[in-house]
């Protein structure tokens, strides 16, 4: 499953992820943790 992956892609979805994390406070965590676990999903 995961080899089929474009690490490329998957890195560049992380890198938005984190930087999202860095300039916004989410006030929701359970709805953050739901969306961080959606970029690892798809």
């Amino acid at each position: 499953m995961y080899e089929d992956f474009d690490i490329n892609a998957l890195t560049q979805n992380i890198a938005a992820n984190n930087n999202t994390k860095k300039n916004k406070i989410v006030k929701n965590n359970q709805l953050n943790r739901h969306l961080k676990g959606m970029f690892f999903l798809f």
